[in-house]
């Protein structure tokens, strides 16, 4: 079971390893860099940004607490058969279910597979999709990441590869998210379009990594 949860500490230290995330574009800084800016603190200090969070904090603490609660209901009526339909997908029963939601004010959401948590944007329109999207990381760290390595590709193929695989969002978890289609970061769009040319309805995790590497390599 995901257990949501809100912390100024775990805010900040999200805010500052998506700073620099190799996902982003060259010299692109995500929405809330130009918000901090805006706020007359400076978003590249620490105790700026540790200010900005704390004031902010305390003065949305109800929105927080009421907000957290409803992610947190709307993510209970899909968990048991989500987290089903991943198990099926990814062809194991090592669920990855044992980790922590932390809410952020920040639209970028950072994960830690070896301390079990990630974020999950407040201002999500569907703040499902930003769930399924981060908890596919965690299955695809843990059973695609060894299948990278063996082939001796970098890190970076297989962090371009498990942003990429967020498109099965669109087939195989489209029943959990009727009104959300998966985008994707810009950088990755070329792989995007190119599994989804190879892609069939009910192919397995494993085999479209197989399709992957061999166009990586």
């Amino acid at each position: 079971m995901i257990i949501f949860k809100y912390s100024t500490k775990r805010e900040i230290g999200n805010y500052f390893s998506t700073l620099g995330s190799i996902n982003h574009l060259s010299n692109e800084k995500p929405k809330n860099y130009y918000i901090i800016k805006e706020s007359g603190f400076d978003p590249d200090n620490e105790r700026d940004v540790t200010k900005y969070f704390a004031q902010n904090a305390e003065n949305q603490r109800d929105y927080i607490a009421e907000k957290t609660k409803s992610i947190e209901n709307n993510w209970r009526k899909i968990e048991k058969p989500f987290f089903k339909k991943a198990d099926e997908f990814f062809e194991t029963n090592e669920t990855q279910d044992n980790l922590t939601a932390f809410l952020t004010f920040n639209v970028c959401c950072g994960y830690n597979t070896g301390q079990g948590y990630f974020f999950v944007c407040f201002g999500r329109p569907d703040p499902n999709s930003n769930i399924i999207h981060e908890i596919l990381h965690f299955y695809t760290h843990k059973l695609i990441a060894p299948e990278f390595k063996k082939a001796g590709l970098p890190y970076e193929s297989f962090n371009d590869f498990k942003e990429a695989l967020t498109f099965v969002m669109n087939y195989e978890f489209s029943e959990f998210l009727p009104s959300h289609r998966e985008e994707g970061y810009e950088k990755q769009k070329k792989l995007i379009e190119f599994l989804e040319s190879k892609y069939k309805h009910g192919m397995k995790a494993n085999k479209v990594a197989e399709i992957a590497i061999k166009y990586l390599q």
